[in-house]
């Protein structure tokens, strides 16, 4: 759903799913690098994405603007708060008690 950005910060926050009800968040630039697809003309067109643009974590030097991720190039921009883009939430997971062989 496309939402401006003080909504998607605040939809972000109170994400839940299953047993992980708290720590969700926008992406920052670089978990937005991480998660495209070099081979893709649109970098974030698979699923679960599907997306063109993406509002991320950060603002810009002015509190109108924030910052959007525009995957096809990758580049970096400044958008209108005041403006509905897409977004999904991330979490950091920490990962205990592992012991490969």
């Amino acid at each position: 759903t496309a939402r401006v950005w003080d909504d998607a910060i605040d939809v972000c926050l109170t994400y839940s799913l299953g047993i992980f009800t708290t720590g969700w968040r926008l992406p920052n630039a670089n978990e937005y690098s991480s998660i495209v697809n070099w081979g893709l003309t649109s970098l974030l067109n698979y699923a679960p994405f599907n997306y063109a643009l993406g509002l991320i974590s950060s603002t810009s030097n002015t509190s109108l603007k924030a910052v959007l991720y525009v995957p096809q190039t990758p580049t970096i921009q400044s958008a209108n708060k005041s403006s509905s883009y897409r977004h999904f939430a991330v979490r950091t997971f920490t990962v205990t008690g592992t012991t490969l062989s």
